[in-house]
Formats: structure tokens, sequence, C-alpha cells
């Protein structure tokens, strides 16, 4: 996705590939043929984002039980030990947990620390009028059993 992209820098054709973009900019993409444009949009992003604050959230068609059906978090750390590319990144280390703050950026935010209180945090979320941030701490491991097998 090419966000605001100024290919002033570095043009799509250098790093794409076969990829299609979609696009949302000021002005039209930049780009020859070679580039396949999945969708573009153009115009006054400010106004288009003012419109779509105004209308009310969608409600997605997901089952309360998603999260727990797949479990699928945390795939970075299973992508680095399957590829044998080793563990890097920033190692926060252990740390006390706590609970998460009351919002991020203005959205409310819960914390789920079991699987009972993920699926309680879902549910209430699905049938809020609002967006909300589920803050779920996993444990990644179960990952390298079942991603990249």
């Amino acid at each position: 996705m090419g966000l605001g992209y100024d290919v002033v820098e570095v043009e799509y054709e250098a790093w794409i590939g076969k990829v299609p973009l979609l696009s949302i900019d000021v002005d039209p993409v930049d780009a020859d043929a070679s580039v396949t444009i999945a969708h573009e949009v153009v115009g006054d992003l400010d106004a288009s984002l003012e419109w779509l604050v105004q209308l009310p959230p969608a409600r997605p068609g997901w089952p309360a039980d998603m999260a727990a059906q797949h479990r699928w978090l945390s795939l970075i750390q299973v992508k680095q030990v399957r590829r044998r590319f080793g563990l890097y990144g920033t190692d926060l280390g252990e740390h006390e947990r706590v609970d998460p703050p009351a919002h991020y950026f203005g959205v409310p935010v819960v914390g789920a620390r079991s699987a009972a209180e993920l699926a309680r945090a879902l549910k209430e979320a699905l049938v809020a009028d609002h967006p909300t941030v589920i803050e779920a701490r996993v444990d990644p491991s179960h990952y390298l059993d079942t991603v990249y097998a």
C-alpha cells in the first residue's frame, strides 16, 4: 500500500515487483506499466478521513471466539525461528504484568490475561459503539508447532 508515497526517493518499479499496488494519495500514481495498480484513491484525504470518522462503526462478521479458534498472534518470532534467522528485535525483558492504559490515542483499551477475559473483551468490543483496543498477552510458543510446519 502506498499512502502518500513520494516516488522521488524510490520509484515503485524499484521494489514492488509483482505485488499489486493500492495507492492512497492526493495525486494519481506515477509509475510505469510494470506496476499493477489494483486500486487508487485520489483526492482530499483530510476531507475523506473526516467523512469516514462520521460514519457509524462497521460490524465485523467474525464470531466472538475467533481469536480462541485460531490463536494467530506473535508471528514474527515464529518466522525468525523457522527460517533460522535467529531472534532479533527489541528485548523488553521480563516485566511485571500491569494493566494497559485507559486508552491509546483516545481509543479505549481493555486488558485480557486469560482466554475467558479475551472472550469477554471480544464480545463487549463487538457490540460497542466505538473502536476498542484489546491488549492480549499470549505465549507465542504455540505458533512454532502450527506455522511454517
